[in-house]
Formats: C-alpha cells, sequence, structure tokens
C-alpha cells in the first residue's frame, strides 16, 4: 500500500525486542507492508522508553522479558503517557505466563 510519494500514512512503528534477529525480521515484514512512514527498533527497556516520549507510533511490537526494563514496564509507562499514546501494541514473546499475561492486558 504505497503510493507515488511513499507511504500512505504518516504513522511509525516501533520494534522492542532484545534480539536482533526478531527485530530485523519484524522491520523488514513491516517495511514490506510499506504502510509505515517510518519502524524504529529499540533492543532495552530504557531505548524504547526514550523513544515513546519523544515520537508517536501507530503500532508497538512488545516483547515481555527484555534487559532494564520489562515488557510490562513499558506498558505502564504507556499507560501513564498523556500524549502520544500508541494506535496499537501487540506482544511478541517466546515466554509468557498466565500471571504475565493478567498483568498485560490491565
Amino acid at each position: 500500500m504505497v503510493s507515488a510519494d511513499g507511504p500512505i500514512t504518516s504513522l511509525d512503528a516501533i520494534i522492542i525486542d532484545d534480539e536482533g534477529d526478531i527485530c530485523e525480521l519484524c522491520k523488514e515484514y513491516i517495511d514490506e507492508l510499506g504502510i509505515f512512514r517510518h519502524v524504529v527498533v529499540a533492543q532495552d527497556g530504557i531505548t524504547a522508553t526514550a523513544k515513546l516520549n519523544n515520537q508517536s507510533f501507530g503500532l508497538i511490537l512488545l516483547d515481555m522479558k527484555m534487559p532494564k526494563k520489562s515488557g510490562l514496564d513499558i506498558l505502564k509507562h504507556i499507560r501513564s503517557m498523556s500524549n502520544n499514546k500508541p494506535e496499537k501494541v501487540v506482544i511478541i514473546s517466546g515466554e509468557l505466563d498466565k500471571n504475565k499475561m493478567a498483568e498485560a492486558l490491565k
């Protein structure tokens, strides 16, 4: 879905995951869709928080188990934001127990 002028939307996406291979694969896929203006990668919770504070995102792909700040910490930060709230948050995690999922859904 790309027009002659580029992406048809002005929204950006962010991938928050500490595994480089997963970030690269997700970024390639999202880039190929052509619906986001930029795809940003953050490989730890501190970097992710800074990017979320400085930029608006239409989509967040979020790993739950990361260094420096967990996915749950980032979700709490997103909830506390008064502006720049993302349109969608998708949890991508190979390890998520029932209690963590219930907390994330809050």
